[in-house]
């Protein structure tokens, strides 16, 4: 398997191996930086966000295997074990998504519902048919202020959860994909840096690296504390589990904490 990182000053996105870390390729299909990079659940498409307002998506036929992944994205070429650049002009993604007019903060990708939704520095949040590349909705976010939306979250169930800065205040929205606002939230903390939503329980969990909050992600709602930095160190990484019934924290300790997403011992916030 491999492992995308953006944000590279030569406009690239690398892939490494997850097995030794070695760098396989860098694809210099773009002209400005990329800053941000999103798979979809079942591992077939990969989406690109970057500063100048676009995003690139790219087919994948497997995530299986490192070589199957490679072949199928239509960008490499040579032995695997090269790490030779790639920016051969018969090189080009399946599609290229517009509509965004500031640089791409975040972006998120499904296959199950077919669509890309991201969000800008300029507060925009739209959503894309990935079948022709058109603007399936814009969702309403409040202010105008940079950095814009910050952070998304979105489930194989059309739950879209996202945090702004537009208001000069960290603000948590709840959507529904055909771009109704279920809820808002204004956060009186730091803004939380990671965003996760079970549709299994219909739950969102937040983190900074203070604390980690659960909560029931329609409504925005019923807050419980999860996880707080006094209990094994500050929260450095969030990540759900495949089957949506524990959340695993990385924190400042060195450890790797496992916590059940509907825990009796979870405290009213």
């Amino acid at each position: 398997m491999v492992i995308c990182t953006v944000g590279h000053h030569d406009f690239s996105a690398r892939f490494r191996s997850t097995r030794d870390g070695t760098l396989l390729y860098r694809l210099l299909q773009h002209q400005p930086v990329v800053t941000s990079a999103s798979t979809s659940n079942l591992g077939t498409v990969l989406a690109l966000g970057c500063t100048d307002g676009t995003i690139s998506v790219w087919k994948v036929a497997s995530m299986n295997l490192t070589k199957e992944i490679l072949g199928s994205l239509k960008i490499f070429r040579g032995p695997s074990v090269s790490s030779k650049p790639v920016h051969a002009n018969d090189y080009s993604a399946d599609q290229v998504l517009l509509g965004h007019n500031a640089q791409i903060n975040c972006v998120s990708v499904s296959d199950e519902l077919g669509i890309c939704v991201s969000e800008s520095a300029s507060n925009e949040c739209l959503a894309h048919n990935l079948k022709d590349g058109s603007i399936f909705h814009s969702y309403e976010v409040h202010g105008h202020l940079e950095p814009g939306v910050i952070s998304l979250a979105l489930s194989n169930v059309g739950h879209v959860v996202l945090q702004s800065m537009g208001t000069g205040s960290p603000t948590l929205y709840s959507f529904h994909l055909n771009g109704t606002l279920l809820a808002q939230l204004v956060l009186a903390e730091k803004p939380m840096t990671s965003l996760s939503i079970s549709a299994r329980y219909s739950k969102l969990v937040v983190s900074n690296n203070a604390r980690a909050l659960v909560m029931t992600a329609h409504s925005l709602d019923d807050h419980c504390v999860l996880l707080d930095q006094d209990d094994y160190g500050e929260i450095s990484a969030q990540e759900l589990a495949p089957n949506e019934m524990h959340v695993v924290f990385g924190v400042g300790s060195g450890r790797i904490v496992c916590v059940p997403l509907l825990s009796p011992q979870s405290h009213p916030n």
